[in-house]
């Protein structure tokens, strides 16, 4: 169990009982002080509220009988994570104090099917790579990048450049999805997509476009950001869209107007995701020097949460970041980690997910999420294990680049290699 401040004054006891960490701590119960937060398959998420008593109590917090914390209360607010649950049943928490007693239920998450039928992969041209999925649902699943069709001779048609494809549930049809500037239409390639609804989607490459319903326009960025590729695009519930790219880029888009944003790394930005406008973490790591940061934005400014270069013995390479939750973000690098916000601290979650370098992790829920990288390698976090799929082997020489979850659906997809160059191809899954 890990108990965090919220407030940093007020000194106060605690202790440890049966295994558990318990931080300093919080304070005199008021009523209804206790509350869940969030569950996830193997913790329970809880909040102390504090109140200014007329005098201190001893506390204790129980699950079900069994006391798993006692402490001494003060004026702040405490969160506890009570971990090492079994999915998938309900606890009931209780806060006593001499004059005071409170009980709430937590259910944990059930865990998610390993049980996937995977398709036989789609090729979607002779040339490029599927760089960014987005399932709506089973019968409509959008996959971008770039497609250029065969020239009927073992080569590429350099005329043909799409770089969107739609999956309607029976087949994929490819479509261009361009812009005209300077009485030129342009279709630029694209690396990352975020989608609100079947009308609201952000198409991020070498430009950002936006799909309104019935349109697409480009939105210019180049005096945000300077005139480079835009390597991942989120959107908060709130419409404000952030875009990432190299050298520590990152800008903001908000009511119509850019914000160029002081990323405090040079490094090279290739993925970002978040839960609101004052809730964002970036990351990426250079493959020239393997330098790697995780950045982490308050909606006031970007902090560096993690460099590796002055990690010491504690190196990792941040290769993606997702998260639902306000307190900590996933991260997949040398495998599979929590960061928890409030101290930076990495938590290993299991050492295994894939064996070879990822691309991406994304996710449903934090009991259903996929990692894929090289080699045709795609792996399912069910909230409890890992499992890998190695039937997708028989794909042959590929790497996978992009993956996304919805609907009991998942779809991934890359390049596969073909002789000089890589042709794009999509995966598809069921449960």
């Amino acid at each position: 169990m890990h108990i965090y401040n919220i407030l940093l004054f007020a000194s106060l006891s605690l202790c440890v009982l049966g295994g558990l960490n318990c931080k300093e701590s919080p304070t005199q119960p008021q009523r209804d002080a206790l509350a869940v937060l969030e569950t996830t398959s193997t913790e329970v998420t809880l909040r102390i509220n504090g109140s200014a008593p007329d005098k201190a109590g001893f506390a204790a917090l129980r699950r079900d009988k069994d006391v798993i914390a006692s402490f001494v209360l003060s004026e702040r607010e405490t969160v506890i994570t009570d971990s090492g649950l079994q999915p998938n049943r309900t606890y009931s928490y209780t806060l006593e104090e001499e004059h005071y007693r409170t009980t709430v239920q937590a259910s944990t998450m059930d865990t998610t099917s390993h049980d996937i039928q995977w398709q036989s992969y789609d090729t979607l041209g002779a040339y490029g790579s599927v760089e960014a999925i987005w399932v709506l649902h089973r019968n409509d699943v959008i996959a971008a990048g770039l497609f250029r069709l065969s020239d009927g001779k073992g080569g590429y048609d350099v005329s043909t450049h799409y770089n969107v494809a739609r999956w309607d549930g029976t087949s994929w049809k490819l479509k261009k999805v361009s812009f005209e500037l300077n009485n030129i239409i342009w279709t630029p390639d694209i690396n990352s997509l975020f989608v609100y609804n079947v009308n609201d989607i952000w198409y991020g490459g070498g430009s950002l476009i936006h799909w309104d319903g019935s349109t697409n326009t480009r939105v210019r960025h180049v005096e945000a950001l300077g005139n480079f590729e835009i390597k991942s695009v989120w959107g908060s519930p709130t419409h404000d869209i952030f875009i990432v790219g190299d050298s520590g880029s990152i800008a903001r888009y908000s009511n119509g107007t850019w914000i160029k944003m002081n990323s405090k790394t040079k490094v090279d930005l290739a993925d970002i995701w978040g839960t609101s406008s004052d809730d964002v973490w970036a990351t990426g790591t250079n493959i020239r020097d393997g330098k790697s940061v995780l950045l982490w934005y308050n909606g006031i400014e970007w902090t560096v949460m993690y460099d590796n270069q002055t990690a010491g013995i504690d190196m990792h390479y941040i290769m993606s970041v997702w998260t639902d939750s306000k307190r900590y973000a996933y991260l997949y690098s040398d495998g599979f980690y929590k960061m928890i916000k409030s101290d930076r601290s990495f938590i290993p979650i299991q050492k295994n997910g894939i064996n070879r370098p990822a691309f991406l992790l994304r996710a449903s829920a934090p009991n259903d999420m996929f990692v894929v990288g090289q080699v045709v390698e795609v792996g399912h976090w069910n909230g409890i294990s890992w499992r890998t799929y190695p039937e997708l082997l028989s794909v042959g020489d590929a790497d996978l680049k992009s993956v996304h979850v919805g609907d009991n659906m998942v779809v991934a997809g890359g390049f596969i290699f073909n002789g000089l160059y890589g042709g794009p191809f999509v995966i598809r899954g069921y449960r």
